[in-house]
């Protein structure tokens, strides 16, 4: 279902959520809650300390192997709340670690990795970003490749995969160990923060048209069957928006963008280098969903963390945007600068018009209209793209059906490589 949730992902129309809401009700759920430490009262101040402690442990034993590494141990490191979490865990569990930086000298994210970095001794690499630029076909054709075969079609093209095997390198086992911040939003609460922020009125109906816009926006572009199945999947998620609103959300998360997209995410990052993502590690998410959400979605569960593992690292500023509930002052947030242009959305009319030749020149018999609309399919790739989202994914969804990704490794592949470092991940 990876590839339909790629296509269906967002909103139809409130009546049709309504309906898939109305359908769902009383339909047996299939997602498990996961259970946290027994024995813990969330009532109270030391309530909140035993929630945080239990995040905090797991934390910091999920990156202590790493200090028996073989390889040096390298964190992605920015000015967000979550890669400064995992250098605390770092510190306090006594792993020597590096950090990196990606991004331009003046960027708040370098300028922060930099604090934090002289705050705890470590060495601070920063590497500079490519310019944007405009790739030819060859290199659009190799990441559409090169999506399916790193993330076994389970996303588009559109994503940042980092890359994949290249002739000529070292090894994945003699590179560096990376870690990064990736999972901190399920210390947020996931999707249910942003239905959380809506009126109390509006709550339940927020969290609903939420959903509905996730995963329906693209429904139409599924033939009837496909639309079913994908449907069928997200019945149990949409019957508990009734029992549970923020919760329900809570839930779609993990599953969904943890479990889903994160994971294949991880697959395809696997093939570059060792990685460790510690916010993943199982008792750190079992942990993190026993406390409230409330106490969650409001960013003190991650400060409470951040306060036991690394206070010195607390009252640093943040990039982009403060903690919850704070104003954004001078000395709290450093602006981010305006946002260099993205090729993957902002592509010129020679690159629409081979995306949608990709999709469409293969006649009516191609297998991919088995699944998706092609009149559909038609209209979304009308220049100029309206949705440049839905011509990558449709573009994938070509070359994992058509047989196209098993020519990823061909001689000449390498013309693909660049796009790596066109735009931040």
């Amino acid at each position: 279902m990876g590839m339909y949730f790629t296509l269906a992902v967002s909103a139809a129309t409130a009546a049709g959520c309504a309906a898939l809401v109305r359908t769902a009700q009383g339909a047996d759920p299939r997602v498990m809650p996961i259970p946290g430490p027994p024995g813990i009262a969330w009532r109270g101040p030391d309530g909140r300390t035993a929630a945080a402690a239990e995040v905090a442990a797991a934390l910091t034993e999920a990156v202590r192997s790493l200090g028996q590494a073989a390889v040096p141990v390298e964190l992605s490191l920015t000015g967000g709340k979550d890669s400064r979490l995992v250098a605390a865990a770092l510190t306090a569990a006594g792993v020597p670690f590096r950090a990196r930086t990606h991004g331009f000298a003046q960027h708040p994210d370098v300028i922060i990795a930099g604090m934090i970095a002289g705050h705890l001794g470590i060495e601070h690499t920063i590497t500079e970003p490519r310019l944007p630029g405009a790739p030819g076909e060859a290199d659009v054709l190799g990441r559409l490749r090169a999506a399916v075969l790193v993330s076994d079609g389970m996303l588009s093209a559109f994503e940042n995969l980092g890359s994949w095997v290249r002739p000529g390198e070292p090894a994945a086992a003699t590179r560096p160990v990376q870690a990064g911040g990736h999972g901190g939003e399920l210390l947020r609460g996931g999707y249910a923060r942003a239905a959380w922020r809506a009126p109390a009125a509006r709550g339940a109906a927020g969290a609903a048209e939420l959903f509905r816009r996730m995963t329906t926006r693209r429904l139409s572009l599924l033939r009837p069957a496909a639309a079913a199945a994908y449907l069928a999947s997200l019945a149990p998620s949409a019957a508990a928006l009734g029992r549970g609103p923020l919760s329900a959300l809570d839930d779609f998360y993990l599953v969904n963008r943890a479990g889903r997209w994160s994971a294949a995410a991880r697959q395809a990052y696997l093939l570059r280098s060792p990685l460790v993502q510690p916010l993943f590690a199982d008792r750190v998410v079992r942990a993190a969903r026993a406390a409230p959400l409330r106490y969650r979605m409001g960013d003190q569960l991650h400060r409470d963390v951040l306060a036991m593992l690394g206070p010195e690292l607390a009252g640093l500023p943040l990039a982009g945007s403060p903690w919850h509930g704070e104003l954004r002052t001078p000395a709290g947030v450093l602006p981010a600068p305006a946002a260099i242009g993205d090729w993957r959305r902002d592509y010129g009319e020679g690159l629409a018009r081979f995306l949608r030749g990709y999709v469409l020149d293969h006649g009516e018999a191609n297998p991919m209209f088995g699944i998706v609309r092609r009149r559909a399919a038609e209209r979304s790739l009308r220049l100029p793209h309206a949705d440049p989202q839905a011509a990558w994914a449709l573009a994938t969804l070509a070359a994992l059906i058509s047989g196209d990704w098993l020519n990823a490794r061909q001689p000449g592949f390498g013309t693909g490589q660049a796009l790596a470092g066109h735009s931040r991940p």
